[in-house]
């Protein structure tokens, strides 16, 4: 099986997400932004009044102000317009493509004594390695072929 590597010019790194922002916590920050007149804070001052960073304030008021389209809420500070979105669809981040779901689940079928096997196990056969397993069995990171 050939596999390409694409240049590093299109890897994409995935940076560590620190914890989400509480609603409270969102909510003083847009409606410090959203203040009448004079009274409306800037950015910077909003980050040190909330002790939230500067980018995380502006994405939260950037979304915030987004989703009043998306909700048909007009109020910023509402819950609706507040709410994360997720980091990721449902389904939309498997680790395995589905060739290699073909060959794992064929691999598995094939004997009682590979039924049997733990399935970072399963994957070694296959020719794949995976860099993690979660407790829960599923695949954490995305699998690496290893005849490169």
């Amino acid at each position: 099986m050939i596999v390409s590597i694409p240049p590093s010019s299109q890897i994409r790194m995935v940076q560590q997400r620190g914890p989400t922002t509480s609603l409270s916590k969102r909510g003083q920050i847009v409606g410090l932004a959203h203040l009448p007149g004079p009274r409306r804070l800037p950015l910077r001052e909003i980050a040190v009044a909330s002790n939230v960073p500067i980018s995380t304030c502006s994405d939260i008021i950037r979304l915030s102000t987004l989703r009043i389209g998306q909700t048909r809420v007009q109020d910023p500070c509402s819950e609706e317009n507040l709410r994360p979105t997720p980091t990721a669809q449902k389904g939309h981040n498997e680790s395995l493509t589905p060739l290699e779901k073909q060959r794992v689940i064929a691999l598995a079928l094939q004997d009682a004594t590979h039924c049997r096997k733990p399935l970072h196990e399963l994957i070694a056969e296959c020719g794949l390695s995976i860099c993690s397993v979660r407790h829960t069995g599923r695949l954490s990171l995305p699998l690496v072929n290893k005849d490169l």
